[in-house]
């Protein structure tokens, strides 16, 4: 399986109405995207490449995810991907990042808050808390490292980490409760105005809700994707099969 960054053309793109840039990625721009994605918030890198959020989530799952699924039984590699991501991404993104179904994903999860580890933190542990545990809740860390959250807020107090308060941190966190709150008002407002034209990764993004709360309930209302909206992402799906298929890929398969 292999896949490979668009080329950019020499070009740094062009600059939208909101002074975002828009149009082919630079050579430069994918090589930081594919380096930092897997751990990486898009809010920040989005930030720091001046894409936006939805670009930078759509490329950079072109560029980092399995061409197809993976069929290989879990390993040490999902689990540090997980362990890096948890915090950063939602669960649908994680799971694509590892090519796993979601359901998969979950069961892992359920795995490693079932059992905490305990005992000495290894040099990798204590270098992954150093660096994430400013950006991230406690909770994804202890759940990334499986351990419990008592022991990374202790582990924490000792090295005298602390929060980084500009830096925003995922509100749904991957092992919390699968109930969502009721849609407001104008979350229903805001799904009838941009399902029908965006994909649904982008619409979850934006909501701060899961891709199939968003499906379920844009079907409980009857909305559907526009024809146009469905050629479109019917071309960026050939696209993204096309490209994949001539890079190496980011991961070591055995």
């Amino acid at each position: 399986m292999s896949r490979r960054p668009r080329e950019g053309g020499g070009g740094s793109g062009a600059e939208d109405g909101g002074g975002l840039r828009s149009g082919r990625w630079s050579s430069l721009e994918l090589i930081r995207l594919r380096e930092r994605f897997p751990t990486t918030a898009p809010e920040r890198l989005a930030r720091q490449l001046g894409r936006s959020v939805e670009a930078v989530i759509r490329r950079g799952l072109l560029l980092c995810a399995p061409s197809e699924p993976v069929s290989a039984p879990w390993g040490a590699y999902d689990d540090q991907l997980v362990r890096d991501a948890l915090g950063v991404h939602d669960e649908a993104t994680i799971a694509a990042l590892l090519g796993r179904d979601l359901a998969r994903l979950r069961a892992r999860l359920d795995e490693l808050s079932r059992a905490p580890r305990r005992g000495a933190w290894s040099r990798d542990e204590l270098r992954f808390l150093q660096r994430a545990y400013g950006t991230r809740h406690d909770e994804a860390i202890a759940l990334g490292l499986g351990r419990s959250v008592e022991d990374v807020r202790s582990r924490a107090t000792e090295l005298a980490l602390g929060k980084d308060k500009a830096e925003p941190r995922l509100v749904v966190l991957p092992n919390s409760p699968r109930r969502m709150p009721r849609w407001t008002v104008a979350e229903l407002a805001e799904l009838r105005r941009r399902y029908p034209e965006e994909d649904n990764l982008t619409i979850a993004r934006a909501l701060g809700r899961s891709v199939q709360s968003v499906t379920s309930k844009a079907s409980e209302l009857g909305i559907s994707k526009s024809a146009a909206a469905l050629r479109r992402m019917g071309r960026q799906n050939v696209r993204a099969r096309a490209s994949r298929g001539t890079a190496p890929s980011h991961r070591s398969e055995p």
